[in-house]
């Protein structure tokens, strides 16, 4: 999986390159300003922090219109670092990760797109940088789409993207197209992203893990005395139960004993099964039984039942060319 994003990422990189190359052969290009020094690093890290900010907030959101960006990139971050917590291993794979795609994005969007759109809009009528940093992020939401994806959630991660690559864009103005900053910025949030995803997921699977294989004493009597009677009456079997409690206790983001509806969404939506909020609602309302709006393990195992019955279709496989959200 590393390896896929480091090839995409040199492919853009390198055409960047070619593309720099050719335009300098013809006279129509000035370069890439590069300059390190206190100034540009304050700058680089004072804009990496509102991206770093909304990316937690995205992340901690229950709101249903961020499920499918968050499953995706904690998908993504337990294919690159594992099931275990390795933090050392995972900031470095991170940081790596971070840089290769800072320059490469960069050097092609705001090193090479920019300029060149700017010199080409002269003339135009309109305004040739403001113009040249919204197309110029437009490019760089759209090439966030991702082939499979819904339309619904594809257009919400453009239109972050978009908004991301303008930040990128104006951050590259204001230090005086110096792309080490918005390089910079853009390895740093991308490698905050990934490490933050890590800690996350290996943590909720260091719950999930102690609470699937610890019962007992937990104020769950009454939950396991229900159980324990589906067991007996051999409606369901020991090893559906076990596999439950690990998927039930994985989706406890909230870490109460009990799951909300958008817990029940993120937990599907990582199982791999595409529903819709209709479904979503009428299986859910199925399994509450005592209708108290949120499901105890007990009937979780009812929703598995329904489930089992009546299985829900499989989300199509997703693919973008660039980005980790």
């Amino acid at each position: 999986m590393a390896i896929r994003l480091v090839q995409n990422q040199a492919f853009l990189g390198f055409t960047a390159l070619a593309s720099i190359a050719s335009l300098e052969a013809e006279g129509r290009f000035g370069g890439v300003g590069v300059s390190v020094g206190p100034l540009p690093i304050l700058l680089t890290l004072l804009g990496s922090v509102p991206l770093c900010f909304a990316g937690y907030t995205i992340s901690r959101s229950e709101d249903k219109v961020f499920t499918d960006i968050n499953c995706s990139t904690n998908l993504l971050a337990l294919r690159l670092f594992g099931g275990k917590k390795a933090i050392p291993q995972a900031a470095v794979l991170s940081a790596i990760i971070g840089i290769v795609t800072g320059i490469c994005e960069e050097l092609s969007f705001r090193g090479v797109g920019l300029p060149v759109l700017a010199s080409r809009l002269e003339g135009s009528g309109f305004p040739p940088l403001p113009t040249a940093l919204a197309i110029g992020a437009l490019a760089f939401g759209a090439a966030h789409w991702s082939w499979g994806g819904k339309v619904k959630e594809n257009l919400l991660t453009v239109g972050l993207q978009t908004g991301t690559g303008l930040w990128f864009g104006i951050l590259h103005v204001l230090g005086g197209f110096n792309l080490l900053i918005p390089a910079g910025a853009h390895a740093l949030y991308d490698a905050f992203t990934l490490l933050e995803a890590h800690v996350a997921t290996t943590s909720q699977l260091e719950y999930a893990t102690y609470m699937a294989k610890n019962p007992e004493g937990l104020g769950t009597e009454d939950v396991e005395a229900r159980i324990q009677a589906k067991l007996s009456s051999g409606e369901v079997s020991e090893e559906v139960v076990q596999n439950a409690r690990l998927i039930f206790y994985l989706a406890d983001v909230s870490r109460d004993r009990r799951l909300g509806t958008f817990e029940v969404r993120n937990a599907l939506f990582q199982l791999g099964s595409s529903v819709t909020e209709e479904s979503l609602a009428e299986i859910f309302q199925a399994a509450d039984l005592d209708c108290d709006g949120v499901l105890d393990l007990s009937e979780f195992l009812e929703l598995v039942r329904i489930l089992k019955d009546s299985p829900l279709p499989t989300a199509p496989a997703k693919n973008s060319f660039i980005g980790l959200r």
